[in-house]
């Protein structure tokens, strides 16, 4: 069962600028780890992790393609 996000973890969520500026990518665009990495200047490592921190929170969501996880924002107010 998902756990529900609630609004500490949002807020702890955008705290940190390379999620926020993933998230603007992602509001944009459907986005791969690697992409997402290059766009805030990150790790592939520092990248997943604070793909995580997101994905807990309820902001991003993924799927599988290929050999990929892309990523896509996950609020409507995003879609």
């Amino acid at each position: 069962m998902p756990r529900h996000s609630s609004a500490s973890d949002v807020f702890h969520a955008v705290a940190d600028s390379g999620r926020r500026a993933m998230l603007d990518l992602l509001s944009e665009e459907e986005a791969s780890v690697g992409a997402l990495a290059d766009h805030a200047g990150l790790s592939y490592s520092a990248a997943s992790q604070h793909l995580n921190v997101l994905r807990e929170a309820g902001l991003v969501r993924s799927h599988a393609r290929g050999r990929q996880r892309i990523y896509c924002c996950a609020r409507p107010a995003c879609a």
